[in-house]
Formats: C-alpha cells, structure tokens, sequence
C-alpha cells in the first residue's frame, strides 16, 4: 500500500468514529467554532509545518454570563498563536493541530482569558491490509467568543462541543480521545471499529458536567471504484455529573457514498436511533396527603425511552484554490450543561476561496435546533460569518472577520441572546499562500 493509500485508509478510518458526544462539531461561524478543511490542507494543498501568531483588536456584543444576563459590549484586543504539524512517513502519518489566544476585555474576569485548542492524530499501517489510528482533542473556552482561532484544518475524529450550542459565557472545558482500526479484508470490501471517550466540564456549578463514552462497528463494500455502501452500529453512553442521570445511546444506520468527480464527494447515511433515559422528576403529591404533610411535590426516579431517525448529508467539493461543503446531521448529544441529552439538527454551508492573487475569502453560516429529551425544552441558534485575509509580506498576513449569532432557549422564546464580533489585525505566518480562515 503506497503512501497516498494509507493516508487515505487512515482518513476513511477516521470518519468511522462515533461523534454523538461532540455532536455538531462545525458548530456556528468561524469565530466561534472551529470547521474547515481536511487535516493539514489549505486550498487543497498540503503543509508540513506551519506556525501562527499575531494581534488584533476587535468590538464584542452579546456577552453574558450567569449572574449578568444583560447583553454587555465592549472593545478589546486578542493576541493569537498557533501551528499545523503534519507528517508522512512510510507507514505512518501523523497530525498536530493547536491554536491558542488571549483575549484582553474590560470585564476579564467575567469574559477575557485564555482560550485554547489542540488536535492530535496518529495513524500506522500494522500490515497491507491493517490500519491503526489514535486520535485526541482538548479545548479550554473562556467565553463562547473565544473561539476565535485561525483555522488552518478540521479533524474528523474526537470532535469537541462546540462553544456556540452554550446559553451564555461560562469558561468550559473539553476532552475527547478516540482509537480505532480498518481492515480492508478485500478490494472491495472493508471492516472498521473505534471507540471513544470524552469529558465535559464547565466552571459554573450551576450547570451540569457530563462524561461519556462509546464504541461503533461497521462495513463498507465498494461497489466500484467511485462508489460504496455500508453499515454501521453504534452504542453510546452519556452521564451527567453533578445532576442524576444517564443515557444509553443505540444507533444503527445505512450509508452510500459516491464520488461524483475528481472534485466533488456525496455521502450519505440514515436509520434509527433508540435513548434510555433515567432522570429525577419533580411529580404532585396527592391532594390528601399535601393537606396532611403539607408538601406539594417530591421527586422522584424516572426511566424512559425515546425512538428516532438519525441521518447525515456530506456533499463536498475540494479545488486547487477553493472549497465548498454543505452538511447536514441528525442524531443524539449530551447537551450543552443546562439542556441534557438532547436530539439536536445541525446545518452547515461554508466556502473558502484563494484564487486572487494574495487574498483568501471565506464564509459560512450555521442552524442549529436542540431538542431536550428528558425535559423538553429547545435550544435553537443560526450563525453567519466572514472574512478575509491578505498577504503583505512573505510571512505578515492582514486578518479581518465579522460573525454574528442568534440563539433562542425554549419554545417561549424566554431568553434570546445575539452576538456580534469583529476583529481586525495582524498575523505573522510563513507560508506561499494566503493565511486562509475556513
């Protein structure tokens, strides 16, 4: 197997991870989320190494916490930094992926600090037809704007929450580490199996940390050379902890994949999804025994069971200067600390172009609608964003984005909150190509 093929297996492998921990791994606009390219690409071009650092200054709407609801804006400044690893060699490959900044606000305490992001990817073939991966993901969120990276790639694998899906800024942090393997048993015919861990922790005690795990199996058969079908099952479990309850996860889906050209890829899967659920309920007493006791309501245990239909849509398309990719995804996540396990749709559309001369331009916009099953509620948020950037020296890049982004809690519409941030500023990076930000 050559060098381009076990790249490839490995990436295959890959996306053969479960994610319904890091459900929406795309999440909002760029600003606030991460997404882009495949790993160690730019405009469809590889990189080996590529550093980043560089400041800027910026207007901030829409920042609130727990015990300040109202909608505070300021103005303020972030310094980034960053690098791209990426390595091949015979039978191995390797990626790491970390980008980092310290955001300066009036209110720092509450808002500003640090803000960091690290993807880490090994892959190994063990033998012709046995492929091995390893694959690990932290993030440490100051503030749901802090996700305001350069971003260079996108991770298949171990994907985060994304800061977006929080109903107001409280510092959160992420861990998620993924292993797995491929066995091409034929030509035509491929197994793959991965499992999965992951934590979730935020520093407001009033909302609710969560610990999950999980494992998935499933077949691809090749029907030619640009086409496949497959299968896959997954088991998931989710527990929230400093709130009872857990959730059992059961999904079983059927995909299609077909590559319609050199430059454009579809993928395709659906099939049903079955949550166990046990949660504390608040339940009436009787009215005899309230007049005799004089309490109104207990809690109590409760067990249920929910049924659904889980789905993706992956239609992809990678040009020598530019890529475009619309997303759609269905399926089970842990919540985002106030709403639990939930059943969440995300939408995607992003597209990235350098083919002026110096300039990168990019764009991307996001929907979102989370459906609370043990309670209920829903959590619905639609972001856009934007940006360029240009080259001025070989190494000094002029970086400018705008994201905004609308979110709503519940069915009563009770809490809305909109974001607005632009920054303007300078990054230093080597590299040919314009600095790109999708």
């Amino acid at each position: 197997m050559n060098r381009r093929a076990l790249v490839g297996w490995l990436l295959a492998a890959c996306w053969t991870i479960p994610a319904p921990a890091q459900f929406g791994g795309f999440g909002g606009p760029s600003i606030l989320s991460r997404g882009g390219g495949a790993p160690g690409r730019s405009g469809g071009r590889p990189l080996s190494f590529r550093p980043f650092a560089g400041v800027s200054s910026g207007y901030f709407t829409g920042l609130t916490s727990r015990d300040k609801l109202e909608e505070t804006s300021e103005f303020g400044w972030l310094a980034n930094f960053g690098a791209v690893l990426n390595t091949t060699g015979k039978r191995d490959f390797g990626s790491l992926d970390y980008r980092g900044n310290y955001t300066g606000l009036k209110d720092a305490s509450t808002f500003g600090g640090n803000n960091h992001f690290l993807n880490a990817n090994y892959g190994r073939q063990l033998s012709p037809h046995f492929t091995m991966f390893l694959s690990t993901s932290a993030s440490y969120i100051s503030y749901i704007s802090g996700g305001a990276f350069n971003r260079f790639s996108d991770n298949p694998t171990a994907q985060l929450a994304s800061p977006s899906t929080n109903l107001f800024d409280s510092k959160m942090f992420n861990l998620s580490t993924a292993a797995g393997f491929t066995y091409q048993k034929s030509a035509r015919l491929v197994f793959s199996g991965s499992g999965f861990g992951f934590t979730s922790r935020f520093k407001d005690p009033r909302l609710v940390d969560t610990d999950g795990y999980g494992a998935q199996g499933s077949v691809s058969y090749y029907l030619s050379r640009h086409q496949s079908v497959g299968a896959s099952y997954n088991y998931s479990s989710y527990t929230h902890k400093n709130s009872f309850g857990e959730s059992y996860i059961n999904n079983a889906m059927f995909t299609f994949a077909r590559t319609v050209s050199p430059r454009w890829r579809v993928d395709l899967a659906g099939g049903l999804f079955q949550v166990e659920s046990e949660r504390l309920v608040q339940v009436k007493v009787d009215p005899v025994i309230a007049a005799i006791t004089g309490q109104t309501a207990v809690i109590e245990a409760f067990h249920g069971t929910n049924h659904g239909v889980s789905a993706n849509l992956e239609i992809s398309g990678r040009f020598a200067r530019s890529g475009v990719s619309l997303s759609y995804h269905r399926g089970v996540s842990p919540g985002n600390g106030a709403y639990l396990t939930s059943v969440q749709d995300v939408g995607t559309l992003s597209y990235s172009y350098t083919g002026i001369r110096y300039w990168n331009i990019g764009a991307n916009s996001t929907y979102s609608r989370m459906n609370a099953i043990n309670s209920g509620g829903t959590f619905t948020y639609v972001g856009v964003g934007g940006g360029a950037t240009r080259r001025l020296t070989s190494v000094i890049h002029f970086v400018a984005q705008v994201n905004m982004l609308h979110s709503v809690n519940d069915s009563r519409a009770a809490f809305r909150h909109d974001r607005f941030m632009a920054t303007v500023g300078i990054n230093f990076a080597p590299g040919d190509m314009p600095l790109p930000l999708f």
